[in-house]
């Protein structure tokens, strides 16, 4: 297969709420999550708008179907993920949608799929920093991941390090963000999902062609 040199950058999705005008968003600090803990997804989206103002050339992928909220009126994670980086300056012709994954290890499903359609040879994904150790355990030990990524280099991404090098205000901010605690408490979370796969006793979703 012919290699692709095209950058990449997988974004991952997580929760949703409404805003004060009843239009679906992307989470902030102290607005939420998910069924779990806090979140603060909304950063991810800076991140990437970040990332694309410093090379234009980059493909932007928001990852997320309903996930969690299948069943409801709610839309695509990935669409709002995708309306909010437009309404930042990106072209919707940077932006390529995965509107059917759900959790993190379909998304990494999706992530290894898309980048073996498009021949590419690494591929960044970009989440919080609180999430990338066990997006890293899930990429070692999920069902099939390993095999799917082979001969792929997955470069993970805080979206708190490239914020941080935005402003003195955005390293306040995250300052901030790292004693919150709705954050403290998804980095507990976190840690305890990182030793469970470790352990081997992770629920693992049901595993899809990759």
């Amino acid at each position: 297969m012919q290699t692709n040199t095209q950058k990449v950058v997988v974004v991952l999705g997580g929760g949703l709420r409404k805003d004060d005008t009843g239009r679906w968003c992307t989470v902030g600090l102290a607005q939420g999550g998910d069924n779990f803990a806090a979140s603060n997804d909304r950063w991810r989206i800076d991140a990437a708008h970040t990332l694309w103002k410093s090379d234009p050339s980059t493909t932007l992928v928001p990852s997320a179907g309903q996930g969690q909220y299948k069943g409801t009126d709610t839309p695509a994670v990935a669409e709002v993920m995708a309306s909010e980086l437009v309404e930042l300056g990106v072209p919707e012709s940077a932006i390529t949608k995965d509107i059917e994954s759900g959790n993190t290890v379909e998304q990494l499903r999706m992530t290894a799929k898309l980048a073996r359609e498009m021949g590419l040879r690494q591929v960044a994904v970009l989440s919080n920093e609180w999430h990338l150790a066990r997006i890293q355990a899930m990429l070692d030990h999920a069902p099939g991941l390993v095999q799917a990524f082979t001969g792929i280099l997955v470069n993970l991404v805080a979206a708190e390090s490239i914020l941080w090098a935005e402003s003195k205000e955005w390293q306040e901010r995250i300052k901030a963000a790292r004693v919150d605690s709705g954050i403290m408490k998804r980095v507990e979370l976190e840690a305890n999902g990182v030793r469970q796969i470790q352990e081997g006793t992770y629920r693992w979703p049901p595993s899809s062609s990759v």
